[in-house]
């Protein structure tokens, strides 16, 4: 299934806590989180709390959605604090990053 492309492993070297976990055809349902800062809501402490309580319930997959502010910190603590996989959106990290609106970003 692996070398068949029908299954994914998602790991990062960098993400030293990981667990790894499969991904895709036959394999049991995942529970995804979805969680970040943003504009409307900049409480990196709810969001690392949240992300705790995830995976007290047995997430196997955060897609941090953070779009304002300092993105890579926020990132670097998600990364430390859980064992599963994480997902992200690139663009999203540029209008962090950049400190600008999207629309600016053509």
């Amino acid at each position: 299934m692996l070398a068949g492309g029908k299954v994914a492993i998602p790991a990062n070297r960098q993400h030293t806590n990981l667990s790894p976990k499969g991904v895709g055809e036959k394999l049991r349902t995942k529970i995804n989180v979805n969680l970040g800062v943003s504009k409307d809501c900049y409480d990196m402490e709810l969001e690392l709390e949240k992300t705790q309580k995830a995976i007290e319930l047995k997430t196997d997959a955060i897609m941090d959605l953070s779009c304002y502010g300092k993105t890579r910190e926020f990132r670097r603590k998600l990364i430390e604090l859980s064992p599963v996989i994480i997902g992200t959106v690139p663009m999203y990290d540029a209008v962090g990053m950049l400190d600008k609106d999207l629309k600016t970003l053509y």
